[in-house]
């Protein structure tokens, strides 16, 4: 004799399965890869930028030493030292202080590509003086040759 099938063993609708499809499973390592393959270069960039800006710190009191020493004796310094900046030495970059062109003073901030490899051949960021009423006023907008999207907001 056949028997109906009882509620214990019948069940509609029918349980969903468990797990992940194999679609829902390429889906969801395509979104991961995609940003990924986004995010990694741009985070990268943003370490690159945020090294710069910290050392760039130490270059503006580099400029504020200059200026002051610029003010009180009304020559530049012959050095680093005699403006009163005695470690300016950072880990990823040098100083250097010298004229160039028309400006009356540059800062060189060269950077090391050991440190930052995104920077490879374009290291360089110049700081340009100018004398208005006594005083140096500094830019870096167009100096030296680091790609914009790595110099601080202050030198684009």
């Amino acid at each position: 004799m056949l028997r109906s099938p009882t509620p214990k063993t019948l069940h509609w609708p029918p349980r969903k399965l468990l797990g992940m499809t194999l679609i829902e499973l390429l889906l969801a390592l395509f979104v991961i890869s995609l940003v990924s393959m986004v995010g990694l270069p741009a985070y990268q960039d943003y370490q690159v930028r945020s090294r710069v800006a910290q050392d760039i710190d130490v270059a503006h009191a580099a400029t504020a030493g200059i200026a002051e020493y610029f003010s009180a004796h009304g020559a530049l310094p012959q050095n680093f030292r005699d403006a009163g900046m005695v470690d300016l030495e950072a880990s990823n970059f040098r100083l250097y202080l010298g004229g160039y062109g028309d400006y009356r003073a540059t800062l060189v901030v060269v950077y090391d590509t050991n440190q930052l490899p995104q920077l490879r051949d374009k290291n360089t960021l110049l700081f340009k003086s100018s004398e208005r009423n006594g005083e140096l006023l500094w830019d870096c907008q167009d100096g030296g040759n680091m790609p914009d999207k790595y110099r601080p907001e202050s030198c684009r």
